[in-house]
Order: C-alpha cells, then sequence, then structure tokens
C-alpha cells in the first residue's frame, strides 16, 4: 500500500515554514495546544472555499474552473514533495497526492459537464424594439418626459442631404 504525508499537514507545515517567525509564535501563544487544530482547519476551510468558488465559476467557464482545481492540486503534489521530515521514497510521498489531484480535477470536469453552458452572447444583438405608442392626450398635455421636443427643420434646409 502506497502512503505518504496527507496533503492537508504537508500544505500546513509549509505554511508555518513560509511564516514570519513572529506570525507563528502568536500562533502558538494565541491557540496554545490547539494551534495545530487550527491550522489544520484553516487549510481545510480554505480548500472548500476554493473548491466552492471553481464550481461557481465552473457554471460559466468550465476549463477555467478545472485548470482552478488542477492548480490547487499541484499545490498539495509540491508541498508533499518538499515538506521537511519525510524520508520515504518520492514516488511513495507524492502518490496519494497526485492521485488526489487526478480524481479532483476529473471529478470536477465531469460534475461540471452535466451543468448545461449559456448560449454564447450574439455578435451583434436584434436593435431593442421601439417604445409602445403615446397616448395624444398625454403628449398633447405635456405629461410624457421622456420624449424630446424638437423645433421643425426650416423648410428647403434637408440636413440628411448634403448641398
Amino acid at each position: 500500500m502506497l502512503g505518504g504525508p496527507s496533503p492537508v499537514v504537508a500544505v500546513g507545515t509549509w505554511a508555518i515554514d513560509s511564516s514570519p517567525q513572529a506570525t507563528t509564535e502568536w500562533a502558538i501563544r494565541n491557540f496554545r495546544a490547539n494551534d495545530k487544530k487550527v491550522l489544520v482547519t484553516s487549510v481545510l476551510a480554505s480548500v472548500v472555499f476554493l473548491g466552492a468558488l471553481a464550481g461557481a465559476i465552473g457554471v460559466q467557464a468550465r476549463r477555467f474552473a478545472v485548470a482552478m482545481t488542477a492548480v490547487i492540486g499541484a499545490v498539495g503534489v509540491l508541498a508533499v514533495a518538499t515538506v521537511r521530515g519525510v524520508h520515504d521514497n518520492p514516488v511513495v510521498r507524492v502518490s496519494p497526492a497526485l492521485a488526489a489531484l487526478v480524481v479532483s480535477t476529473a471529478g470536477i470536469w465531469w460534475l461540471l459537464g452535466s451543468v448545461p453552458q449559456p448560449a454564447p452572447a450574439m455578435a451583434a444583438a436584434a436593435p431593442p424594439p421601439p417604445p409602445p405608442p403615446v397616448p395624444e392626450p398625454l403628449r398633447a398635455a405635456g405629461l410624457l418626459l421622456r420624449e424630446r421636443v424638437e423645433a421643425p427643420a426650416p423648410a428647403g434646409d434637408d440636413p440628411a442631404r448634403p448641398a
């Protein structure tokens, strides 16, 4: 059976190693014995949020959502491959994270395939329909504010026909 560090723990370790020392000390001081639980919960919450975001984006842009899922999985694989304190064979170490990457990417591709895609926008949209005719009593009373009143052009001076 293949085994290796969990991608969640590996990303958490990567976050600890990448954080400034003051941030790490603050977390240990404030969370005490629960600092690892908070770290793992934060990583899992981030994965859930990013997965939901990818799903929401995927309704409009399937390829972008699949690429986003693959990048998130690749971060997990990279974290597992470079985690400190593990001396397993690299293939054994990376295999579970790589399997998770493949399954999650294929899963979102399959799930988004069942969602109907919106019709592509028309390049040249039809002009909007003309407004309904305004009753003559409203026009005569001056109650129509949206209609612009223009002075008639002088007779013999047609702007549509150049001189």
